[in-house]
């Protein structure tokens, strides 16, 4: 499961900047390259279902700015290839970060399951033998 810390961070290191400089408020905030930053966090969190409150929570916005963000960023990525090849960098590296979450979820499965206890989706069950 990707988190918004997990999008932050891949967007942050794609576009060498901190989490403290897209989250800043004030005159600074309207920077384009933040903007960008902002709406591309907005975007990749919206992949992954979450709402236009919660993303504008997080990112320190309302759902109106959050939703415009979007409409922005949607078409900025239809135009600007540059753009558009960052946004599938950044997509590859949640992939990564999300196979890895499956990977160590499986070994802690398989640890469970040599003690004797039975994972069954989110109910750990144990199994004397």
């Amino acid at each position: 499961m990707i988190t918004f810390n997990d999008i932050t961070d891949a967007v942050c290191r794609e576009l060498n900047t901190t989490p403290g400089d897209i989250f800043i408020t004030g005159s600074g905030a309207r920077k384009r390259g933040l903007v960008i930053a902002r709406q591309m966090i907005a975007y990749f969190c919206k992949g992954q279902k979450a709402t236009l409150h919660e993303i504008g929570r997080y990112i320190g916005r309302n759902h109106v700015t959050v939703l415009k963000g979007l409409e922005a960023f949607n078409n900025d990525l239809q135009t600007d290839k540059r753009l558009r090849d960052i946004t599938e960098r950044v997509r590859t590296a949640l992939a990564d970060v999300e196979a890895q979450g499956r990977r160590r979820d499986e070994m802690a499965e398989e640890a469970f399951y040599e003690q004797g206890v039975e994972v069954s989706g989110s109910n750990l069950k144990y199994q004397r033998q």
